[in-house]
């Protein structure tokens, strides 16, 4: 629930947090798009609920083609550089398949 607070808020305690929140909401401005999160339950959301509680046993059962190792957390400037790459790749589509 704390994701979908700092999302739909746009706001966070944490310093690291809220400089991602701010390259996200800069981000769709410059896009002219909004996000609102919704929380999905856990019954609904077995994998990751599975991860939340460190289950690691069903989560492997759950998700057997997950990688074997956690991947490192880049820092938060490259991961907003890949997110933004990521849905001007999906605007850009929209927008060309709008206009045929």
């Amino acid at each position: 629930m704390a994701v979908v607070q700092i999302l739909n808020s746009k706001s966070s305690k944490s310093d690291r947090v809220t400089t991602l929140v701010r390259f996200i909401v800069q981000w769709s401005m410059e896009c002219s798009f909004h996000i609102k999160a919704v929380h999905l339950s856990g019954v609904n959301n077995e994998i990751c609920d599975s991860i939340s509680r460190m289950q690691w046993e069903t989560f492997r059962r759950l998700a057997p083609e997950a990688d074997s190792q956690p991947t490192p957390i880049p820092d938060s400037r490259e991961v907003f550089d890949v997110f933004r790459d990521q849905i001007n790749v999906l605007v850009s589509n929209s927008l060309s398949e709008n206009t045929k």
